[in-house]
């Protein structure tokens, strides 16, 4: 995985740890759909002094969708759900981070898929070690306001609209 990171108020640089992840569960009417996205990199201006003052991007590869099941992987590139010829990156922007208590923030942003931009905000708890900081942040999404909608007649009356979402971030020093 890729990743560029700026971490403020830490005194070195830091990565991406390896253990980073993007997930997502899809829910039906029987059972749940879940998976992750193999390849992201992100931005993070972190000051551990001034929360408020910190900004998140994060950009997904959309062709990096892995449910552990290539037939459907393959329908999810497809111009069904992602469409990632024309697409290829989901990108998340973080326009407020606000304080809401030791050690969580809430988190205001954009996500960007399918060249549809949606208002989203989530809670991010935050764990600071001595060489860096874990971030996990849960959201729910309406796929279809994102344009992730399907019509297949028996297929799709089983597939609901709410899809969860859990970015699961942490920054070490270079080298730590």
């Amino acid at each position: 995985m890729s990743v560029a990171v700026l971490l403020l108020a830490l005194a070195s640089p830091h990565a991406l740890a390896d253990d980073s992840a993007v997930r997502f569960t899809a829910h039906q009417t029987f059972s749940n759909t879940t998976g992750h996205f193999r390849k992201f990199e992100g931005t993070f201006d972190i000051d551990r002094e001034d929360l408020a003052a910190s900004k998140v991007r994060v950009e997904i590869d959309a062709a990096s969708i892995d449910t552990d099941n290539d037939g459907r992987d393959d329908h999810l590139r497809n111009e069904d759900f992602f469409h990632v010829d024309e697409h290829p990156k989901i990108v998340f922007e973080s326009t407020s981070v606000t304080p809401t208590a030791k050690d969580r923030v809430r988190v205001k942003g954009t996500l960007t898929v399918k060249g549809k931009k949606v208002p989203v905000t989530f809670s991010m708890q935050l764990k600071w070690r001595d060489d860096g900081v874990d971030a996990f942040g849960r959201l729910t999404v309406d796929r279809n306001t994102l344009g992730l909608t399907y019509e297949a007649p028996f297929y799709a009356p089983a597939l609901k609209p709410n899809v969860n979402l859990e970015l699961d971030v942490k920054l070490r020093r270079r080298g730590g």
